[in-house]
């Protein structure tokens, strides 16, 4: 979607498995950034959101899902379909991870800096 789609400015991180980490520049590119804070978001809560978020923290990165803003593999036969598996995911990282927010929770905090 254009709205998503790289600016030509924007850096650019080749990722080749789950991890945004593995293997990849980015940890390199945050710190030289002066980044330590993730404010992370997206498909899937279970897989690549999750190890990335995972190997952030071994890194001494600290993470914050937004909880409306994500999403895990859903299995309506398993999980049910109420986002059971997701919301899990989110109690997960709560509990493991980091913080959670709601996207407007964040953007509260922002605009309040």
């Amino acid at each position: 979607a254009e709205v998503i789609q790289p600016e030509p400015d924007d850096y650019y991180i080749r990722k080749w498995v789950y991890s945004g980490f593995f293997d990849t520049r980015l940890d390199t590119l945050l710190r030289n950034l002066g980044i330590d804070t993730l404010v992370c978001t997206g498909f899937s809560g279970d897989i690549c959101l999750l190890t990335t978020m995972i190997d952030a923290t071994y890194r001494n990165y600290r993470v914050v899902l937004l909880r409306d803003c994500t999403q895990s593999v859903e299995i309506p036969e398993v999980d049910g379909s109420d986002f059971g598996f997701t919301k899990r995911m989110i109690l997960w990282t709560e509990c493991h991870i980091g913080y959670t927010a709601t996207s407007q929770e964040f953007i509260d905090a922002c605009q309040k800096i």
